[in-house]
């Protein structure tokens, strides 16, 4: 391959590699928070963000399951931290650990398991469903809180 060809091809991969979900450090903001039903921690609920690609925000959606205080820190699926920079609905899953008592913030091996769910405990199906999920957050480079408190 001649030296053109090659600089063609690398050129070619630089573009290539942002549409293959690849992001840029400053396109990804580390997220953390709290879910609270009537001012009370809710343990054990799957928290989703998904990027919401009609307001602008693509890439991989972001997941966590909260501890006993209601705390969960987003990571993607792949288990890199945080969450893509940019506008998201939020979706709620309360897990069967709800009721049972669980695991925490592991999100590994729950996020998108029928058999670890038991949806509607508490928090209603609107919660639970990408398509009725009253629920918006914006995310932003760096560290931050967004807390999901819920009447």
């Amino acid at each position: 391959m001649s030296a053109r060809g090659r600089l063609l091809f690398l050129a070619l991969l630089a573009l290539a590699i942002p549409a293959c979900g690849g992001s840029a450090p400053g396109d990804v903001g580390e997220v953390d928070g709290t879910v609270l039903w009537h001012k009370k921690p809710m343990p054990n609920v799957q928290v989703q963000f998904h990027p919401d690609n009609s307001r602008g925000t693509v890439g991989p959606r972001s997941c966590a399951v909260t501890d006993s205080q209601g705390h969960f820190v987003l990571a993607f699926d792949d288990g890199r931290p945080g969450a893509v920079v940019g506008k998201h609905r939020v979706v709620l899953i309360e897990t069967d650990e709800t009721v049972r008592g669980g695991k925490g913030n592991d999100h590994g091996g729950v996020a998108g398991s029928r058999q670890n769910r038991t949806p509607h405990q508490v928090l209603g199906p609107a919660y639970s469903s990408l398509a009725s999920t009253p629920l918006n957050r914006e995310v932003i480079p760096g560290k931050q809180t967004i807390n999901c408190e819920l009447p």
